[in-house]
């Protein structure tokens, strides 16, 4: 559920308008209202897991009445709670990086050809942002790792399809899931750097994890395969994560399969 305008502004009031995090001040900066503990980890929109933060301020401050009493502060347990869920996240995805290195190193040198930095370099960019997007608990990524190592390649998200494929059993909703999440990342990303200025960035790894949330959403709310991957190629194309945006584009001018 998201956070409402009311609660924006109780929320910036409450904190002073300040940053919970840093002390900046507004105007001297621009605030967001921001979950201590993460909704991607289990945190939610009590004023006790929100604080201000520095980021852009969609207002609403005629939400509320001046004299009104400040909504409750948050707990100091949460943010130590979430401290501790993020380094015991950070750990586990350090670990299962270690483990993917490993294997993929061990599938390479096995052909006889050289590892370049430049290939350990990719490697790691690419393994990271898969991880970032909550991949790390698919035994298919070692199977993925190994093929990728075995064809001198660096990209593992572009064996998973196959890697589980390769499985007897027949792919669940989850695994059928993270298939479309894959695909629709690669065919962003790739449009991404056809329409990149040289001097420009490929997207961030918030971007990719914010694009990998809109690509499972769009799953779950039964959008054509096809539709998925024209989309993911038009909001790429347009420098963009917002997936939604894009499908909703398509929809309204009457983009059936």
């Amino acid at each position: 559920m998201a956070v409402s305008k009311r609660l924006r502004y109780e929320i910036l009031r409450r904190d002073n308008h300040a940053c919970r995090y840093c002390g900046a001040t507004a105007p001297t900066v621009k605030l967001n209202v921001d979950h201590v503990i993460p909704v991607s980890l289990g945190g939610g929109d009590a004023p006790t897991n929100l604080v201000a933060a520095c980021a852009d301020c969609n207002g609403g401050k005629t939400s509320s009445l001046p004299n009104a009493m400040p909504v409750a502060d948050v707990q100091q347990d949460a943010f130590r709670q979430a401290a501790e869920l993020r380094e015991a996240a950070d750990q586990k995805r350090l670990a299962t990086f270690a483990h993917l290195y490993m294997v993929w190193m061990w599938a390479w040198e096995k052909t006889g050809n050289p590892i370049s930095e430049l290939d350990e370099h990719y490697f790691t960019e690419e393994t990271h942002k898969l991880l970032a997007c909550g991949w790390s608990a698919r035994a298919e990524l070692t199977e993925a790792a190994i093929c990728a190592g075995s064809e001198n390649a660096v990209d593992i998200a572009s064996y998973i399809g196959r890697a589980m494929q390769a499985t007897s059993a027949p792919l669940s909703i989850a695994d059928e899931r993270l298939v479309a999440c894959v695909d629709a990342v690669r065919a962003w990303e790739s449009a991404w750097d056809m329409a990149r200025a040289d001097d420009e960035e490929p997207p961030a790894e918030d971007a990719v994890i914010l694009f990998n949330t809109e690509v499972a959403a769009a799953f779950d709310a039964g959008a054509h395969p096809l539709l998925r991957t024209r989309a993911a190629e038009a909001a790429g194309r347009s420098m963009s994560a917002d997936l939604g945006e894009h499908l909703s584009q398509m929809a309204s001018a009457g983009g059936e399969l």
